[in-house]
């Protein structure tokens, strides 16, 4: 006790004492459901003693029959097999009230943690209910497979994406993040050299062709978000388990990244110059009148919710549509992120005007989708899969950080406009805001916004492509 106290001390920051709790408190979740697993884990042994005292007087006084030439005897040994008993959940994967109820309630646990040091310190909401999830499917609370997650993230994911697009007006978004857009190149820029970089010091093509769509998806989710990993992980047709295993990887990886991004950040301020540029575009784009995600939304409706439900659902079934005729399997949110990005670009104030109950609802529908990703893995699978994809993220996203602020430094670009962008890319416009707020870099939460925007509305696109023509054929080499 002594020494853990000693070690306790070793901790000084309110933060690093948050993460190395929740480090502590995961590993004895994942070490808990581990021995119920392996409990259940049960090796079937011999015939048991009667039984093979009934086979012993069948055949006594029996001659043993010669086998036919040519023929060998069958070996009459009973063969030694390890079955795997599967555990029935505590609530039925077809009971819907129940599978929901669990659904929202692990949603609504991890909205609950990320209000609290500990949750926000270590990932917040995504991270807390995919854990939860996963420990509770694990040891039979919830099951690992339901028609309710094929819901989730078939018919409920799609609807959540364009309601996270309603503010993506490419002209303004370009115009309006003039200041930040040649860093976030340069850090979309840096993601990519670091995927590359990880691909080959990580063992990724072990896992076959699993190894450069992860890389993919994984390369798309630290220019945008986790919207575009799932397009991307939808895309190339990721295996379930793999990219539970990689999320939850990547959402642990995230939590020391924005702990060695606040440390880097740590008195810094932006330039003057920064500053009066920052000041014309914010006047410039008070003009236009036009409201950007998380900033200056209309507060929740239930009248502009039903719109931005129905517009929602018919960018889907347009995207639906499209897929089936043309036979363009997985391209669902591709396909509804351009038609999506297209509308808000030609009709931007009246999508905005819906943006903030879409934003509302939208949240409520990835925290579903997170716990949906948590359930179907496998806490075997991912203690052997999650290490690898752990190394993997931290290299990728450690080169995108050094590229970024070395080509900062001989650009001469303000070095909290580089934190900024590397916080957009890694973990998109909320929480580059969320940033630029607590920095009380007010001028620069706007530009944040919006730059986190156009990296949803690009990563997507970017990382199917460099996979499917870098990737995939490095994977062969």
């Amino acid at each position: 006790m002594k020494t853990l106290l000693n070690l306790g001390w070793l901790v000084r920051s309110t933060s690093q004492r948050a993460v190395v709790a929740v480090v502590v408190v995961v590993a004895a979740a994942v070490g808990l459901a581990l021995a119920l697993e392996s409990h259940m884990s049960t090796p079937s042994h011999a015939p048991s003693a009667r039984a093979h005292a009934r086979v012993t007087r069948a055949h006594r006084g029996r001659a043993p029959k010669a086998p036919a030439r040519g023929h060998t005897a069958p070996s009459t040994a009973p063969p030694r097999t390890r079955t795997r008993v599967v555990p029935r959940a505590l609530i039925a994967p077809t009971d819907p009230f129940g599978m929901y109820t669990a659904v929202f309630a692990l949603s609504a646990f991890g909205l609950w943690a990320e209000t609290k040091p500990w949750g926000a310190a270590a990932g917040g909401a995504p991270l807390a209910s995919s854990v939860a999830a996963l420990v509770a499917a694990n040891v039979g609370l919830i099951p690992i497979a339901s028609p309710v997650y094929d819901a989730i993230n078939g018919v409920l994911l799609p609807l959540a994406v364009p309601m996270l697009l309603y503010t993506a007006d490419v002209k303004r978004v370009i115009k309006g993040s003039a200041a930040l857009l040649p860093a976030f190149v340069v850090g979309a820029l840096g993601t990519t050299l670091g995927t590359l970089v990880a691909y080959f010091a990580v063992p990724m093509r072990a896992l076959g062709d699993e190894g450069w769509k992860i890389a993919s998806a994984l390369m798309a989710r630290h220019i945008g978000g986790a919207v575009n990993f799932v397009a991307v992980a939808n895309a190339l047709e990721i295996q379930p388990t793999m990219m539970s295993a990689a999320l939850c990887a990547d959402n642990l990886m995230n939590a020391l990244y924005f702990a060695g991004l606040f440390a880097l950040a740590k008195g810094v301020m932006p330039t003057k110059a920064t500053l009066a540029a920052i000041g014309n575009d914010s006047n410039n784009d008070a003009e236009g009148g036009v409201a950007v995600e998380g900033e200056g939304l209309a507060p929740f409706s239930v009248r502009k919710a039903s719109y931005a439900l129905t517009l929602a659902c018919a960018v889907g079934f347009a995207a639906k549509s499209a897929t089936r005729a043309f036979g363009w399997t997985g391209m669902e949110i591709p396909i509804i992120t351009l038609v999506t990005v297209a509308l808000a670009t030609a009709v931007p104030k009246k999508l905005a005007a819906i943006a903030g109950s879409g934003e509302s609802m939208a949240t409520l529908v990835m925290q579903a989708f997170f716990v949906s990703v948590g359930a179907s893995g496998s806490i075997r699978e991912m203690v052997t899969t999650a290490p690898s994809l752990f190394f993997f993220s931290s290299i990728q996203v450690a080169f995108h950080v050094v590229f970024l602020l070395a080509i900062a430094k001989v650009c001469r670009f303000d070095k909290a406009l580089a934190l900024l962008a590397s916080n957009a890319c890694v973990g998109g416009p909320t929480t580059a805001a969320a940033m630029a707020s607590t920095k009380s870099w007010k001028s620069l939460i706007v530009p944040a916004l919006l730059v986190g925007v156009l990296g949803y509305t690009v990563a997507t696109f970017i990382g199917i492509g460099f996979g499917l023509t870098v990737l995939s054929k490095l994977s062969h080499i």
